[in-house]
């Protein structure tokens, strides 16, 4: 797979139909089910295998992981060019403090991942995240890309207490204006 095919429908694409699979092979309906996940066990126990043994295989890429942090950069089949970088944040409040980090970092493409769970139901915690997503998040990333039109964020969010729906977000600059695209 080149460079130019890696892109944010195409990761959006083979995260949200493997990750179901994944978590049924490696975690099985009853664990994941009746267990609590903590944050960082969410993130080293779950994203960051997933990441590893599905999402960069599947994409023909190589990942590394940064020190003492579980965010990933995805590399070329050879190793050699940045592809995209990911944040895992366990709360999608803490996506605000990663947009300085990932504008600053060399991929063109930005990947965060998160969840929410704070209602009562899905829908409701869909409601507070697209509202928490269109008033602060959506704003502080089209500043970032206005400085910086190459650059395409993926926003990824699994809703709900088993992650069971998955929204995903890709904002650009298309020539002309920032714009935004849930992406299905």
């Amino acid at each position: 797979m080149s460079d130019s095919q890696i892109n944010a429908e195409l990761i959006w694409t083979t995260w949200k139909e493997n990750f179901p699979s994944f978590v049924k092979q490696y975690y099985g309906e009853q664990i994941w089910r009746n267990e609590t996940f903590g944050d960082r066990e969410m993130t080293v126990g779950v994203i960051t295998p997933f990441v590893l043994t599905s999402l960069a295989p599947k994409l023909r890429c190589r990942v590394r992981f940064e020190q003492d942090r579980m965010d990933a950069i995805l590399y070329d089949g050879e190793g050699v060019n940045r592809l995209a970088h990911f944040e895992f944040e366990n709360n999608y409040g803490s996506i605000l403090g990663e947009i300085p980090k990932l504008k600053r970092s060399k991929p063109q493409l930005k990947c965060v991942v998160s969840n929410v769970y704070e209602k009562d139901s899905e829908e409701d915690d869909l409601e507070v995240f697209q509202t928490f997503f269109s008033d602060l998040i959506e704003p502080a990333i089209s500043k970032s890309i206005t400085e910086n039109p190459k650059q395409t964020w993926l926003v990824i969010v699994a809703v709900g207490t088993f992650w069971d729906v998955w929204k995903g977000y890709k904002i650009w600059h298309d020539g002309s204006e920032v714009k935004t695209l849930q992406l299905t």
